[in-house]
């Protein structure tokens, strides 16, 4: 483990945040359940963010981005099955992009952290 101890550098820093990011975002693009969220939109820019927040979430670089709520507000009829299918499609690029770098138990961690956001992201 990496002197400083932190998730974002057990997992590989930025190098592994990418992968899984751009992974991840090459699966919502094709998955019906969520795909029309991610139609006509930049999607270099919301990796960009997304990548940010997920670095900062497990220790790395902050994250300069907008809130939660404040980042999905214009998604008026995203339900829980459509967060649901988010974190299956982000624990499917954990494991196929950074399978020898994100341990079963970082994975959780990840997932654990992205479930804590359900509410803002679901406007509740």
């Amino acid at each position: 483990m990496p002197e400083s101890g932190t998730l974002y550098d057990e997992i590989g820093g930025a190098e592994t945040v990418s992968a899984v990011v751009d992974y991840f975002y090459s699966l919502l693009i094709k998955d019906k359940r969520v795909k029309k969220y991610f139609e006509s939109i930049d999607l270099d820019r919301l990796k960009i963010m997304q990548k940010s927040f997920i670095s900062s979430v497990c220790g790395g670089p902050a994250y300069n981005g907008q809130s939660m709520r404040s980042a999905h507000k214009r998604l008026l009829d995203l339900e829980n099955k459509h967060f649901d299918a988010i974190l299956e499609n982000l624990e499917t690029a954990m494991k196929k992009a950074a399978k020898k770098t994100i341990s079963e138990e970082n994975r959780k961690k990840i997932l654990a952290v992205a479930e804590t956001t359900r509410k803002d992201v679901l406007g509740k």
